[in-house]
């Protein structure tokens, strides 16, 4: 055994036992192989949404969740493995989260100078087409056809944009009277 894998498996055993200090060495001295290995990885899509230190910080959580696993480490490069290989393990599972799933897939996201453009390509007509118009209005016809001239003037005002109680204050009556006239008359349209 050469010293360094004595020393490594020292810092380990005080790691396991929860020394502050050997925790800081440990993360000083073994982060930036993370930093490395997740920059590796990273895409340019997720780097937006991600700092390679997020990663690495993952990478910690996992580790440190099983302190009964660091005996299997005797030297220093099979730790520099596994932390290397957890971290590429991380950064695959959130590209695969971004990339493939419609929740979060970062090709689906538009910048906000093309945004525009992309949302007015798929925008309908803001304005109804002739067809519709010519339709509106002969429904509109059958609906006033053969009603009383009061009945007509309460749906007007309601196409109109009043309210039954606006129409109830202009045309003197109670309120519910204009919302069974309504009512009614809409009904004799559905049969």
């Amino acid at each position: 055994m050469r010293p360094r894998d004595d020393e490594f498996r020292l810092l380990l055993r005080e790691v396991r036992g929860g020394s502050q200090d050997a925790i800081r060495e440990l993360v000083e001295r073994y982060g930036p192989h993370i930093v490395r290995a997740v920059r590796r990885r990273l895409s340019k899509a997720i780097r937006a949404k991600f700092d390679s230190f997020d990663f690495v910080q993952a990478v910690w959580a996992s580790f440190f969740e099983a302190p009964q696993d660091f005996a299997r480490f005797e030297r220093p490069e099979q730790l520099v493995g596994y932390l290397a290989a957890l971290a590429h393990n991380k950064v695959v599972d959130e590209i695969r989260r971004r990339m493939r799933t419609d929740k979060y897939n970062v090709n689906r996201e538009r910048s906000l100078d093309d945004s525009a453009l992309h949302f007015s390509e798929r925008l309908a007509a803001q304005q109804p087409s002739p067809s519709e118009v010519a339709v509106a209005h002969e429904l509109w016809s059958r609906l006033l056809e053969g009603q009383p001239e009061h009945y007509r003037r309460i749906l007007e005002l309601r196409r109109d944009g009043n309210t039954p109680q606006e129409i109830a204050d202009q045309l003197r009556l109670n309120e519910r009277t204009i919302r069974r006239v309504i009512q009614t008359v809409c009904e004799g349209q559905i049969r």
